[in-house]
């Protein structure tokens, strides 16, 4: 009978980063002082400071979070079977095309346009057609 590690349960439980790969001494130091598993996955070695009015960064959403911001940006998938870095770069495109669109409106300017000169009149003293050096 052999024994092996069952990786899927040690990172459910956050036990270990990855399938094989444990936790750095950084990385478990964070997770000490209460800093998600989920943020210490994403590189995010510290506790997020919470400023009133301000939205959290993507990166630091969970699941749960995201689907509730994809869904408010029209965003159609299936709950069931999205992954979160899916999620992700959807809402970064659909935000970064608003982005795109809001200032494309605020450069929008009315065009006005300059009435054209009128041509000057011809001097009535030379006919058309002759020139100086003719005579």
């Amino acid at each position: 009978m052999t024994i092996s590690i069952d990786w899927p349960k040690l990172v459910a439980r956050n036990r270990v980063k990855a399938p094989g790969m444990p936790w750095t001494k950084e990385e478990s130091k964070a997770l000490a002082n209460g800093v998600s598993p989920d943020d210490v996955r994403a590189g995010f070695l510290e506790i997020p400071e919470d400023v009133p009015g301000t939205e959290k960064e993507l990166e630091r959403m969970n699941i749960a979070e995201l689907s509730k911001k994809a869904k408010g940006l029209g965003i159609e998938f299936d709950a069931k079977s999205v992954i979160r870095a899916d999620l992700v770069l959807e809402i970064q495109k659909a935000e970064k095309k608003a982005t795109i669109f809001d200032k494309d409106l605020e450069e929008t300017k009315p065009v006005t346009t300059k009435p054209k000169p009128k041509p000057k009149p011809e001097s009535k003293s030379e006919p058309k057609g002759k020139g100086k050096g003719k005579k």
